[in-house]
């Protein structure tokens, strides 16, 4: 068993049709499960259904979501919602990463329903600044305070005046 899940949906559903396309998320499915460095599982595009992540989220300490997000996270097929989540066991997570825009109250919500760490993001965010914070937390899983704290200070280097670019993530847990 892998103990990462990844479930990245790159084009925009068609639930979602006003969206565009997350050129960002083939990028994270690719790298992350390398950086992580424990085995993973990928849902990719159409293998990003609501039944599949549903069914692997607990069997799963740490998951990481490259997909439109806002109060539901769009995947594939549909929105996953707080209500879908609530029955499930979640009792082995530990690290949920919401690589998606607008998701602070759904991560919350994550945090609630048993992820001792939830990384979220108060607004809409940049594809780049994704990626960074990704990176960065895959290499700390264990401290992703420490691991959003350290993007975020590359990215303030990177783009010290434009504080959309490394101000959006939050870390929400212990």
């Amino acid at each position: 068993m892998a103990p990462l899940l990844v479930a990245a949906v790159p084009e925009a559903p068609a639930h979602l049709p006003e969206a565009g396309g997350l050129g960002i998320a083939w990028e994270e499915a690719e790298l992350l499960p390398r950086r992580f460095g424990q085995g993973a599982t990928v849902l990719l595009d159409a293998e990003a259904t609501r039944a599949a992540v549903l069914a692997a989220l607990p069997t799963h300490p740490y998951v990481h979501f490259s997909c439109h997000g806002g109060p539901a996270l769009h995947l594939h097929d549909g929105e996953l919602r707080l209500s879908d989540l609530l029955s499930l066991d979640l009792s082995r997570a530990h690290l949920a990463v919401l690589s998606t825009c607008e998701t602070a109250y759904l991560g919350t919500a994550f945090h609630m329903l048993g992820y001792r760490h939830v990384v979220a993001a108060l607004w809409p965010v940049r594809d780049e600044s994704s990626l960074i914070l990704g990176a960065c937390v895959s290499e700390n899983p264990w401290g992703p305070a420490n691991a959003i704290h350290d993007a975020a200070r590359w990215l303030r280097e990177k783009n010290p005046h434009d504080p959309t670019a490394w101000v959006p993530y939050v870390h929400i847990g212990a």
